[in-house]
Protein backbone atom coordinates (compact mmCIF):
# COMPACT_ATOMS: atom_id res chain seq x y z
CA UNK A 1 0.00 0.00 0.00
CA UNK A 2 1.26 3.71 -0.66
CA UNK A 3 0.43 4.93 2.83
CA UNK A 4 2.82 1.37 4.26
CA UNK A 5 5.63 2.52 1.84
CA UNK A 6 5.89 5.99 2.41
CA UNK A 7 6.07 5.72 6.29
CA UNK A 8 8.73 2.85 5.70
CA UNK A 9 10.60 5.48 3.28
CA UNK A 10 10.21 8.56 5.89
CA UNK A 11 11.00 6.01 8.81
CA UNK A 12 14.18 5.66 7.44
CA UNK A 13 14.91 9.28 7.17
CA UNK A 14 13.84 10.17 10.13
CA UNK A 15 16.29 6.80 11.97
CA UNK A 16 18.02 8.79 14.63
CA UNK A 17 18.18 6.03 17.17
CA UNK A 18 15.32 5.30 19.65
CA UNK A 19 16.48 5.56 23.25
CA UNK A 20 14.92 4.99 26.28
CA UNK A 21 15.09 9.15 26.93
CA UNK A 22 14.23 9.69 23.57
CA UNK A 23 12.12 13.06 23.49
CA UNK A 24 10.88 15.61 20.92
CA UNK A 25 13.34 17.27 18.91
CA UNK A 26 12.99 21.02 18.95
CA UNK A 27 13.10 22.20 15.18
CA UNK A 28 11.95 26.03 17.03
CA UNK A 29 15.09 27.43 14.87
CA UNK A 30 14.63 31.35 13.58
CA UNK A 31 13.00 34.04 14.82
CA UNK A 32 9.15 34.03 16.44
CA UNK A 33 8.69 37.76 15.71
CA UNK A 34 6.45 38.48 12.24
CA UNK A 35 8.50 39.95 9.14
CA UNK A 36 4.89 41.91 8.53
CA UNK A 37 5.04 45.06 10.04
CA UNK A 38 1.57 46.05 9.00
CA UNK A 39 -1.30 44.51 11.47
CA UNK A 40 1.73 42.19 13.08
CA UNK A 41 0.97 38.95 11.36
CA UNK A 42 2.98 36.47 9.45
CA UNK A 43 0.76 34.71 7.01
CA UNK A 44 1.13 31.17 6.82
CA UNK A 45 1.76 29.33 4.03
CA UNK A 46 -0.54 26.33 4.85
CA UNK A 47 0.19 22.62 3.87
CA UNK A 48 -2.67 21.72 1.45
CA UNK A 49 -4.20 18.33 1.67
CA UNK A 50 -2.89 15.38 0.23
CA UNK A 51 -4.60 13.64 -2.82
CA UNK A 52 -3.23 10.51 -1.66
CA UNK A 53 -6.00 8.38 -0.45
CA UNK A 54 -8.75 7.23 -2.11
CA UNK A 55 -12.65 7.21 -0.97
CA UNK A 56 -16.39 6.54 -1.64
CA UNK A 57 -17.20 10.18 -2.28
CA UNK A 58 -16.04 13.31 -1.43
CA UNK A 59 -17.46 14.85 2.00
CA UNK A 60 -19.68 17.84 1.83
CA UNK A 61 -19.06 20.81 4.59
CA UNK A 62 -20.26 20.11 7.70
CA UNK A 63 -22.90 22.55 9.27
CA UNK A 64 -20.85 25.78 10.81
CA UNK A 65 -23.16 25.29 13.99
CA UNK A 66 -22.41 21.74 14.39
CA UNK A 67 -18.49 21.76 13.26
CA UNK A 68 -17.95 24.57 15.94
CA UNK A 69 -19.98 23.26 19.29
CA UNK A 70 -18.36 19.65 18.77
CA UNK A 71 -14.45 21.03 19.08
CA UNK A 72 -13.13 22.35 22.42
CA UNK A 73 -11.63 25.29 21.02
CA UNK A 74 -10.97 27.67 18.07
CA UNK A 75 -7.56 29.84 18.29
CA UNK A 76 -5.41 31.88 16.31
CA UNK A 77 -2.29 32.31 16.77
CA UNK A 78 1.83 32.64 16.39
CA UNK A 79 4.19 29.24 15.97
CA UNK A 80 6.93 29.41 18.59
CA UNK A 81 8.06 25.57 18.51
CA UNK A 82 7.65 22.55 16.19
CA UNK A 83 8.61 19.54 17.22
CA UNK A 84 8.90 16.15 15.72
CA UNK A 85 8.11 13.84 18.47
CA UNK A 86 8.13 10.19 19.36
CA UNK A 87 7.08 10.33 23.16
CA UNK A 88 4.31 8.22 22.43
CA UNK A 89 5.22 5.01 19.90
CA UNK A 90 3.17 2.67 18.38
CA UNK A 91 4.26 -0.54 16.79
CA UNK A 92 3.37 -0.15 12.65
CA UNK A 93 2.05 -4.04 12.65
CA UNK A 94 -0.66 -6.19 14.41
CA UNK A 95 -1.61 -5.63 17.56
CA UNK A 96 -0.29 -2.17 17.17
CA UNK A 97 0.41 -1.73 20.74
CA UNK A 98 1.74 0.81 22.14
CA UNK A 99 6.15 0.67 23.01
CA UNK A 100 8.50 2.74 25.16
CA UNK A 101 11.42 2.09 23.37
CA UNK A 102 12.00 1.38 19.53
CA UNK A 103 14.30 -1.72 19.13
CA UNK A 104 15.39 -1.16 15.61
CA UNK A 105 15.22 2.54 15.85
CA UNK A 106 13.53 3.21 12.71
CA UNK A 107 11.21 5.70 13.75
CA UNK A 108 8.47 8.09 11.86
CA UNK A 109 7.79 10.62 14.30
CA UNK A 110 4.39 12.73 14.67
CA UNK A 111 4.48 16.54 15.55
CA UNK A 112 3.41 18.80 17.83
CA UNK A 113 3.14 22.65 17.32
CA UNK A 114 2.81 25.26 19.72
CA UNK A 115 0.91 28.76 19.62
CA UNK A 116 1.30 32.43 21.56
CA UNK A 117 -2.39 32.96 20.98
CA UNK A 118 -3.63 36.09 19.23
CA UNK A 119 -7.14 35.43 19.61
CA UNK A 120 -9.95 32.89 21.02
CA UNK A 121 -12.44 32.52 18.41
CA UNK A 122 -14.05 29.66 20.59
CA UNK A 123 -13.39 28.40 23.53
CA UNK A 124 -11.92 29.01 27.15
CA UNK A 125 -8.91 31.57 27.50
CA UNK A 126 -6.14 29.40 27.87
CA UNK A 127 -4.21 30.26 31.63
CA UNK A 128 -0.70 31.22 29.60
CA UNK A 129 -2.09 32.27 26.34
CA UNK A 130 -0.18 29.70 24.50
CA UNK A 131 -2.23 26.06 23.30
CA UNK A 132 0.25 23.07 21.98
CA UNK A 133 -1.83 20.77 19.84
CA UNK A 134 -0.73 17.36 18.32
CA UNK A 135 -0.75 15.55 14.94
CA UNK A 136 -0.08 11.37 14.54
CA UNK A 137 2.64 10.34 11.99
CA UNK A 138 -0.42 9.25 9.41
CA UNK A 139 -2.12 12.75 9.95
CA UNK A 140 1.45 14.29 8.87
CA UNK A 141 0.97 12.20 5.74
CA UNK A 142 -2.67 13.85 4.74
CA UNK A 143 -0.68 16.82 4.29
CA UNK A 144 1.35 18.35 0.67
CA UNK A 145 3.92 19.15 1.58
CA UNK A 146 4.39 16.79 4.30
CA UNK A 147 7.51 17.48 6.79
CA UNK A 148 10.26 15.32 7.36
CA UNK A 149 12.93 15.20 9.83
CA UNK A 150 16.32 15.08 8.80
CA UNK A 151 19.40 16.18 10.35
CA UNK A 152 19.74 19.45 9.40
CA UNK A 153 15.93 20.08 11.43
CA UNK A 154 12.66 19.71 9.86
CA UNK A 155 11.44 20.60 6.13
CA UNK A 156 9.14 20.18 3.91
CA UNK A 157 8.86 18.46 0.77
CA UNK A 158 7.73 19.92 -2.85
CA UNK A 159 7.26 23.22 -1.14
CA UNK A 160 7.21 25.98 1.63
CA UNK A 161 5.15 24.81 4.56
CA UNK A 162 4.50 25.89 8.18
CA UNK A 163 7.58 27.98 10.24
CA UNK A 164 8.08 29.55 13.16
CA UNK A 165 6.17 33.09 13.15
CA UNK A 166 3.62 32.38 11.23
CA UNK A 167 0.15 33.22 12.40
CA UNK A 168 -2.32 29.85 11.93
CA UNK A 169 -5.81 29.42 13.40
CA UNK A 170 -6.86 25.79 14.45
CA UNK A 171 -9.60 23.99 15.57
CA UNK A 172 -8.66 22.04 18.71
CA UNK A 173 -10.52 18.42 20.54
CA UNK A 174 -9.68 18.10 23.61
CA UNK A 175 -7.67 14.62 24.48
CA UNK A 176 -9.61 11.82 26.51
CA UNK A 177 -6.29 10.24 27.34
CA UNK A 178 -4.28 12.96 28.99
CA UNK A 179 -2.55 14.41 25.80
CA UNK A 180 -4.69 17.69 25.87
CA UNK A 181 -5.00 18.71 22.19
CA UNK A 182 -5.23 17.90 18.53
CA UNK A 183 -6.15 18.80 15.23
CA UNK A 184 -7.64 15.36 14.25
CA UNK A 185 -8.16 16.30 10.86
CA UNK A 186 -9.88 19.55 11.10
CA UNK A 187 -8.83 21.92 8.59
CA UNK A 188 -6.41 25.15 9.47
CA UNK A 189 -6.81 28.66 8.80
CA UNK A 190 -4.52 31.91 8.50
CA UNK A 191 -4.59 35.35 8.38
CA UNK A 192 -4.21 38.21 5.47
CA UNK A 193 -2.45 41.02 6.59
CA UNK A 194 -5.78 42.70 7.11
CA UNK A 195 -6.82 39.64 9.66
CA UNK A 196 -9.28 38.09 7.16
CA UNK A 197 -9.42 34.27 7.40
CA UNK A 198 -8.06 32.16 4.52
CA UNK A 199 -9.14 28.33 4.43
CA UNK A 200 -6.57 25.82 3.97
CA UNK A 201 -7.01 23.95 1.10
CA UNK A 202 -8.58 20.69 1.41
CA UNK A 203 -7.96 17.13 -0.39
CA UNK A 204 -11.21 15.63 -2.24
CA UNK A 205 -11.14 12.87 0.51
CA UNK A 206 -11.08 15.67 3.38
CA UNK A 207 -14.16 17.44 4.86
CA UNK A 208 -14.18 20.73 3.85
CA UNK A 209 -14.08 23.65 5.91
CA UNK A 210 -17.78 25.03 6.56
CA UNK A 211 -19.07 26.96 3.76
CA UNK A 212 -18.73 31.09 4.12
CA UNK A 213 -15.35 31.29 6.65
CA UNK A 214 -13.14 32.42 4.15
CA UNK A 215 -12.61 35.95 4.20
CA UNK A 216 -14.15 36.65 7.31
CA UNK A 217 -12.59 38.59 10.17
CA UNK A 218 -12.81 36.80 13.71
CA UNK A 219 -14.99 39.12 15.11
CA UNK A 220 -17.55 38.24 11.99
CA UNK A 221 -17.05 34.41 12.93
CA UNK A 222 -17.81 34.91 16.54
CA UNK A 223 -20.88 36.35 15.99
CA UNK A 224 -22.07 33.90 13.88
CA UNK A 225 -20.81 31.46 16.69
CA UNK A 226 -23.27 33.62 19.38
CA UNK A 227 -25.80 32.26 17.50
CA UNK A 228 -25.54 28.37 17.33
CA UNK A 229 -26.95 25.93 19.84
CA UNK A 230 -25.80 22.66 20.18
CA UNK A 231 -27.64 20.02 18.04
CA UNK A 232 -27.82 16.54 17.80
CA UNK A 233 -24.78 16.85 14.27
CA UNK A 234 -22.32 18.25 17.08
CA UNK A 235 -22.94 15.17 19.51
CA UNK A 236 -22.18 13.33 17.07
CA UNK A 237 -18.95 14.71 15.77
CA UNK A 238 -18.00 14.99 19.49
CA UNK A 239 -18.58 11.62 20.16
CA UNK A 240 -16.46 10.35 16.90
CA UNK A 241 -13.32 12.51 17.65
CA UNK A 242 -13.42 10.98 21.70
CA UNK A 243 -13.33 7.20 19.54
CA UNK A 244 -10.51 8.75 17.55
CA UNK A 245 -7.87 9.04 20.58
CA UNK A 246 -8.74 5.36 21.45
CA UNK A 247 -8.59 3.88 18.17
CA UNK A 248 -6.22 5.41 15.77
CA UNK A 249 -3.02 6.69 17.61
CA UNK A 250 -0.84 6.60 14.67
CA UNK A 251 -3.36 9.24 13.29
CA UNK A 252 -4.40 11.24 16.16
CA UNK A 253 -1.36 11.78 18.09
CA UNK A 254 1.72 8.95 17.97
CA UNK A 255 4.40 8.32 16.30
CA UNK A 256 4.88 5.06 14.12
CA UNK A 257 8.23 2.33 15.38
CA UNK A 258 9.17 -0.24 13.05
CA UNK A 259 10.18 -3.39 15.01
Amino acid sequence: MRVFAYAMFLGLIVSTGCTSDNGPVDSSTGSSETNNAVGGIQTATLPAGAENRDCLESPTAPDFCDWIVAVDGFYFGDITKIDMTSNIMVEASPPYDEVKTCSTGIISPAMSITLKITDTVYGSPRPDSTITFVMGFYQLEELDPTPLLTPEGIIWTSGPGLQVGDRIGIPVHKSTIGIEFGRLGLPMFTQNLDGSVVVQKRASCDEPAPIGLAGLQLAEIQAKIATCVAGEGAQTRRVMFERYWQTNKTWTHAGVCFN
